[in-house]
């Protein structure tokens, strides 16, 4: 699961890779974008619906959150 989407955020496939995070919970989007560099990081949650990345950001650690604040 993780695999596919970290091929997905390489290859700069994003229209793939928001269907791809549409499954999944909050929790492992969580724990997807811990495994990102800032730069993806800023770029994946930006893919997330509003409803979905409130969730997101409210589970973040703060460290995260401040750098997709910045």
């Amino acid at each position: 699961m993780n695999s596919d989407a970290l091929q997905l955020v390489e290859s700069k496939n994003y229209k793939e890779l928001k269907k791809h995070l549409l499954g999944w919970s909050p929790t492992e989007i969580v724990e997807f974008l811990s495994q990102l560099d800032e730069r993806d990081l800023g770029i994946v949650f930006r893919l997330l619906p509003t409803h979905l990345a409130a969730e997101v950001f409210a589970e973040l650690e703060t460290n995260q959150q401040k750098l997709l604040l910045e």
